[in-house]
């Protein structure tokens, strides 16, 4: 499982680099899915693995997930601007 999501992520990654095409808007849409995805799985490895090391910060890192990506794909009209200057890239 974490495989097939460091996979996603190094193909979404990738999309970025190589598709100049794309708009920021397709970009944040394929991000805010991909969030909600990869925090469903977390929470799902957190419930399934309780008891063990590190189940809470796995649980906890999938609530993150949610939440930023319902918040991405709630806002999105919004975001690009909002993650230009989270990242450093306003002006």
């Amino acid at each position: 499982m974490v495989l097939l999501r460091g996979l996603v992520a190094v193909a979404f990654g990738v999309l970025a680099l190589a598709g100049p095409r794309l708009t920021l808007s397709t970009l944040i849409l394929v991000f805010g899915i991909y969030a909600l995805v990869h925090g469903i799985f977390s929470l799902a490895a957190a419930i399934g693995s309780r008891g063990q090391r590190g189940c809470l910060l796995l649980g906890i890192e999938g609530v993150i997930a949610l939440w930023a990506g319902a918040m991405t794909l709630k806002s999105s009209h919004l975001l690009p601007w909002r993650s230009s200057f989270w990242f450093g890239f306003g002006r």
